[in-house]
């Protein structure tokens, strides 16, 4: 909004010059709605709703290892000149959780609070290592080493495409 004013004198109606103009910019909205558009191996997309903020608002975009605990790095700042929605974080480690989190910059330099956060696991790096011994006619032990941080295994065969193991 811009603005200038000017006295008037009541009893003769008499006005003084036009002040100075003066500009001020509302609070940019917090960016709503994070999602993680895509996930691999090394890299993330994430997107938001701008919420209503113009198509020339900056955003900021910082992420944490530990939800924001201790760890946190801003690898999109204001100043990198982001406008769109959407960014992709490469070089990411995988099978590693990583939490997200947004805010906008209004044209007075005033920073939107953070979005909630979004927190999303990077796809785990292939096993390697498989490795197979036979225990008799009908069974079969297999082993292989960690990918690193994994909730289960799933054993399929290869031909059938069965899972044989849930471990």
């Amino acid at each position: 909004y811009f603005i200038r004013a000017r006295a008037r004198n009541t009893p003769d109606g008499l006005l003084s010059a036009f002040s100075n103009e003066l500009n001020v910019f509302t609070l940019a909205n917090t960016p709503v709605s994070l999602s993680d558009d895509e996930v691999f191996l090394s890299s993330v997309t994430i997107s938001w709703s701008a919420a209503g903020n113009p198509g020339n608002t900056p955003y900021e975009v910082t992420m944490s290892t530990d939800g924001f605990a201790a760890d946190l790095s801003t690898p999109v700042a204001f100043t990198d000149g982001l406008f769109a929605p959407t960014t992709t974080f490469l070089s990411l480690q995988a099978g590693t959780t990583y939490s997200f989190r947004v805010r906008a910059l209004n044209g007075n330099a005033i920073p939107s609070p953070f979005s909630q956060a979004l927190t999303t696991v990077t796809v785990p790096a292939p096993l390697s290592g498989l490795a197979a011994t036979a225990q008799g006619t009908s069974s079969i032990t297999w082993t292989w080493n960690s990918s690193g941080a994994a909730a289960r295994y799933r054993v399929h065969s290869a031909s059938s495409g069965a899972q044989l193991a849930d471990t």
